[in-house]
């Protein structure tokens, strides 16, 4: 594990990154955040990227435009999400827009209903597609490289995460969150879209903090992880148990039902009494899964681990974080951002301000 908040010079970040997308021939690693300096310069760019070094990328974020999620393709086309903020605030979002961002300039791909850019990702095919919305209202659409189109604007609720199914050209797409129905089909709060009609995934799931479709399957953490399970088992105490939302760690999809796989008998870390666990980002890799967020056990902050389709494993000694809030695989190895404060290199704890990374050996 590599220091980079406090490393080789020209690395220092002051502040901290709060998304991080790897794209592109080379995986190059572009990330979005609260920073005030990259090394000694002040940063006033739109994003940084990494490149043997931190350096700053794009002009700043238009006046007017509130930024919220970004994703680069294959050809490292970086395309953001923003909503033009209303000139009078009475509440009310602005409208959807999505950017193109370079090196020198924002170019305005289109715009959408009002509301907030949650998330974006890119499928095989290199098609773009967007989830958000606002309060009672959500939509699902997407950006072909020509033209951006909605597919679905009947969401009683915003859809925070979205996951692409992985290497299909005209993929199923998973979305997740603030809704409870589509149009007048009843749907709790995650459904797979198979490009004409929508499919419930489980039910009574509660609200995702985090989602990803990856090779080793399609794998979903919840809000309020481990509460569910023990509900169940606790009839005298939670009489309603049944009514409560299910909640998981982290889970992967069985084709039927949602699996926990975050528990000890798995290797998941024992979170300490009153604490659980919280799964903020998930990062498929070619055989397995990145975890990180909130994970504590034994007094110790982890973080970040790795699961490897039997077991997880601790991702070298530990983040130490009030919260490791995204991450991203690279050639270098993996990017972690968020609350940063620690890393463990071999037992020694290292400062490591806002951002790590994990190297490959």
């Amino acid at each position: 594990m590599e220091g980079l908040g406090t490393g080789r010079a020209g690395e220092a970040v002051m502040g901290w990154f709060t998304q991080m997308e790897a794209g592109g021939p080379d995986c190059t690693l572009y990330v979005m955040g609260t920073v005030t300096h990259l090394g000694a310069q002040p940063f006033e760019a739109a994003m940084a990227r990494w490149k043997d070094g931190w350096e700053p990328f794009g002009p700043p974020v238009p006046e007017g435009v509130d930024c919220t999620a970004f994703a680069v393709s294959r050809e490292e086309g970086v395309l953001v999400g923003c909503n033009a903020l209303p000139e009078d605030d009475f509440g009310e979002p602005g409208t959807a827009r999505i950017y193109v961002l370079t090196a020198d300039r924002w170019t305005l791909v289109g715009e959408l209903v009002p509301g907030v850019v949650y998330d974006m990702e890119f499928d095989a095919a290199g098609t773009l597609w967007v989830a958000g919305g606002f309060f009672g209202k959500g939509f699902l659409a997407r950006w072909d490289g020509r033209r951006l189109e909605m597919v679905e604007s009947g969401f009683d609720g915003p859809p925070t995460h979205l996951a692409v199914e992985p290497g299909a050209l005209e993929p199923d797409v998973v979305v997740a969150g603030f809704f409870t129905a589509i149009g007048d089909q009843a749907v709790e709060r995650i459904a797979r879209f198979d490009g004409t009609r929508w499919h419930a995934l489980g039910e009574n799931v509660d609200m995702a903090t985090a989602l990803a479709w990856g090779r080793a399957g399609l794998f979903l953490a919840t809000a309020s992880g481990g509460v569910g399970p023990l509900a169940k088992d606790g009839d005298d105490l939670f009489p309603l148990a049944d009514a409560l939302p299910r909640t998981f760690v982290l889970a992967r999809w069985t084709g039927e039902d949602w699996e926990e796989l975050a528990t000890p008998e798995n290797g998941f870390p024992v979170p300490e009494e009153m604490a659980p666990p919280g799964i903020l980002k998930l990062v498929p890799t070619r055989d397995g899964l990145v975890a990180v967020g909130d994970v504590r056990s034994e007094g110790r902050s982890v973080n970040a681990v790795y699961w490897d389709g039997l077991r997880f494993t601790p991702i070298g000694g530990g983040v130490g974080a009030l919260s490791v809030d995204t991450a991203a695989v690279t050639g270098a190895g993996i990017f972690f951002g968020g609350l940063i404060a620690t890393v463990d290199v071999a037992g020694e704890v290292r400062p490591s301000v806002g951002v790590a990374l994990f190297e490959w050996r």
